[in-house]
């Protein structure tokens, strides 16, 4: 399967509607979509410290959004729905539903310095069906090697505690 990879407007994307993490709720739009994001006081700091490091350090380049297109014109963000979520509150700080973390939000667009991302670079599928495979492969853990193989701790700290860095070292 050749991947799709395309830049889409922000205002394009939209958060899934349907998303697992609402616990069986279907949100009625984007609006309770946020709110069932933030809903969690836990999630809701999560996505803060998710959005102060996007307005820091930008997004992750090693992570795309995957979506696929709906019948408006729009697309539907199958997987990073919380880096979503984070970039729609840093864009528009007002619709953060909670009031503790309001200034916050404030605070994280202003590091942006006028500069707010307005496309995102997206990989498209065609139906929630495709995207389902890597949804699942990617959130459920080894899978005996086909999914996330986690670091072990000697590499974690090879990485972390190393200056040069080890790919340095082996270039040496």
């Amino acid at each position: 399967m050749k991947r799709q990879i395309q830049e889409i407007p922000l205002a394009l994307l939209k958060l899934d509607q349907e998303n697992v993490r609402f616990g069986g709720d279907v949100a009625q739009n984007q609006r309770e979509a946020i709110e069932l994001m933030m809903a969690d006081p836990d999630d809701a700091k999560k996505i803060l410290r998710l959005a102060e490091h996007i307005a820091t350090h930008g997004l992750d380049p090693t992570e795309l959004q995957l979506v696929t297109p709906d019948s408006e014109g729009s697309y539907i963000v199958l997987e990073g729905n919380r880096r979503l979520t984070a970039l729609k509150l840093l864009t528009k700080p007002d619709l953060c539903p909670e009031e503790k973390l309001l200034k916050s939000f404030f605070a994280a667009q202003a590091k942006l310095n006028g500069v707010l991302p307005t496309t995102i670079d997206c990989s498209v599928v065609n139906s929630r069906a495709e995207g389902d495979i890597w949804i699942e492969l990617k959130h459920t853990g080894q899978n005996n090697g086909v999914g996330r193989v986690d670091w072990s701790s000697d590499i974690r700290d090879c990485l972390l505690y190393t200056s040069p860095s080890p790919r340095d070292k082996r270039q040496s």
